[in-house]
């Protein structure tokens, strides 16, 4: 997808977009399990019993990389983002966006167990 052609000069007003990536802190390609209706960056234990699983090599980007020098106008009024258990990653790719104060609002659902299984904990997460 080429994401110059997606944030158009003048298309702020009224928009939305959605996006399908791996999210992280740094743009690395990754081994990750899938199953047809699931697939997580964090290894959540439970995926790796059905034998219909598999591993697949993945892009990860951040969204530092990916929107922030793409985007048109000065700012993204709500950014959503799920995850499934890498929040403090995806968050981590953000830093330059939110530091700039280029997201006004932000909105994520965390499972402490999910967030446990990458390594941070929900305290943590509110923290950054």
């Amino acid at each position: 997808l080429d994401w110059k052609s997606v944030f158009k000069e003048g298309s702020r007003a009224g928009h939305s977009y959605i996006m399908t990536a791996a999210l992280g802190e740094r743009v690395r390609a990754l081994n990750m399990t899938t199953r047809y209706d699931y697939s997580s960056i964090s290894d959540q234990g439970y995926l790796t019993g059905p034998p219909n699983m598999q591993v697949e090599e993945i892009a990860m980007t951040t969204l530092d990389d990916t929107i922030g020098p793409y985007l048109p106008f000065d700012h993204i009024d709500l950014l959503k983002l799920d995850v499934e258990g890498y929040e403090m990653g995806a968050l981590r790719g953000a830093e330059g966006l939110l530091a700039d104060g280029r997201i006004r609002f932000l909105v994520m659902e965390f499972h402490p167990g999910m967030l446990g299984s990458s390594g941070t904990d929900p305290e943590g997460l509110l923290h950054f």
